[in-house]
């Protein structure tokens, strides 16, 4: 868990539904044989994500909005990757949301496989 700063706090006051603060941009610079397509890219991202922690990461507020949010690390992702590891483990749905104090809407996350 890793405290926001004030700065990051206000970046995440301002944010709305309609105007997210967040960006993501993605470069194919050498593509391989065929299209590119959006299954390839997730899978590639999945297993690089112990090189990139702040995508491990999101941002939960804390209760009474006493003190800036906290950054932890995403529960749902983390299952996940542990039951990807079983080769026994051919189905399962993984959901979890949180009820945000900060914005009008609840964080809810859900991975799903086969």
């Amino acid at each position: 868990m890793r405290r926001l700063s004030g700065q990051d706090d206000g970046f995440l006051m301002l944010e709305l539904p309609e105007q997210p603060m967040q960006t993501i941009v993605l470069a194919v610079l050498r593509p391989g044989p065929g299209p590119v397509r959006v299954e390839d890219v997730q899978r590639h991202m999945a297993a690089r994500l112990r090189e990139l922690p702040a995508f491990r990461w999101r941002v939960v507020p804390v209760p009474l909005g006493l003190s800036h949010p906290v950054f932890v690390e995403d529960l749902v992702r983390n299952v996940a990757l542990k039951l990807n590891a079983h080769a026994d483990v051919t189905w399962y749905k993984v959901e979890a949301e949180n009820h945000e104090s900060i914005h009008n809407h609840n964080a809810y996350a859900c991975i799903e496989k086969g």
